[in-house]
Order: C-alpha cells, then sequence, then structure tokens
C-alpha cells in the first residue's frame, strides 16, 4: 500500500511539472496590437483593443486592454505577468476601473495556455475561475474567461473574445 501511495505521489508531481510553463517565451505569442471581438448579453456585437509588450528589460509582459463598443465600453484594464524566478511558474496580475484585483497562476493543457486561480464566494463555495488562449495560430486565438464550481471538471464560458492581430499596411504616396 505503501508503495502504490509513493507511485501516486511520483505520477501527480511528474503530471504538475509537465503542465507547468517554464518557457521565458510562453507568453510571445501574445506580443502585439490586437482587435477584439465578442458577443455581448444583449446578442450585439461588442469591440475592443489590446496591445501587448514586453516591459522591464523584457521580464514582465505587459497588457492594455480597452472596451470600445457595445455593453462593455468604456472598460479598461491592465496586467502584468511574469516568469516568477521563485516558483519557476508563470505568474498574472489583472486590475481594471471596475476595482477589481485578481492574481493568476500560469498552466497548460491540452494545447492551451492558462492562467488559473482559485477563489471562495460568499456562500462559502470554492470557485475556479481561468483565462484561456485557444486556437492560438501567427495572427489569432480565442480568448476564454471561464469559471468552475465542481474543482475543475466541468466549465462554463463567461465571455469569449476573438483575438486578430492588427497588421500594418503601407501608406501610398499620391502621385
Amino acid at each position: 500500500m505503501r508503495l502504490f501511495t509513493i507511485i501516486i505521489l511520483i505520477t501527480a508531481f511528474s503530471f504538475a511539472q509537465e503542465n507547468k510553463p517554464t518557457d521565458k517565451s510562453w507568453l510571445d505569442f501574445w506580443i502585439g496590437k490586437w482587435k477584439l471581438e465578442w458577443t455581448d448579453k444583449n446578442g450585439s456585437t461588442g469591440k475592443g483593443s489590446c496591445e501587448i509588450k514586453k516591459i522591464l528589460g523584457n521580464k514582465v509582459v505587459y497588457e492594455k486592454f480597452e472596451a470600445k463598443k457595445g455593453e462593455l465600453k468604456g472598460f479598461k484594464g491592465r496586467s502584468f505577468s511574469v516568469l516568477d524566478k521563485t516558483t519557476n511558474q508563470w505568474k498574472q496580475t489583472w486590475v481594471d476601473n471596475n476595482e477589481t484585483y485578481l492574481e493568476f497562476t500560469g498552466l497548460e493543457e491540452e494545447n492551451k495556455k492558462i492562467f488559473q486561480r482559485k477563489l471562495t464566494d460568499k456562500s462559502g463555495e470554492i470557485i475556479l475561475q481561468r483565462i484561456v488562449f485557444t486556437n492560438i495560430e501567427k495572427n489569432n486565438f480565442d480568448w476564454l474567461w471561464e469559471s468552475s464550481s465542481d474543482e475543475g471538471s466541468s466549465w462554463v464560458t463567461n465571455w469569449k473574445i476573438k483575438y486578430s492581430r492588427k497588421i500594418k499596411t503601407k501608406k501610398t504616396k499620391n502621385k
């Protein structure tokens, strides 16, 4: 029985290590200027922009988000993501103009890049929340805000944003 417990613990530790992104370039796909589009709760189209860049000696990934059209017009947020050298894990802090402060830890599963957090709601229920980057291609990807009240067995998508890279176009001179 003791050997079985040791094998389970080693397997769980190995799995946790495999799902823990430790590559400094893990978020490089996100760097750039993006056009955003989503469906508001009333069915209309919401639009926004997001600029992602590396700052502080290319050690921190900085996000500048702004909703420009739709129900969320005027909503602004910022995030800072860093590969924490103490834990060797990606960490993200989000703040916004609704006075929200959230902390996340990065993980990877099934070709998805994820920032996840755990909280206890007012009724004492444990809730998992996560940001999921999926369908990642050079010039677009999907961003999902998900939650789970069953410790991650099932997830509800609360907000889905389609990111499309802003492509620079060459201006031609009129002759």
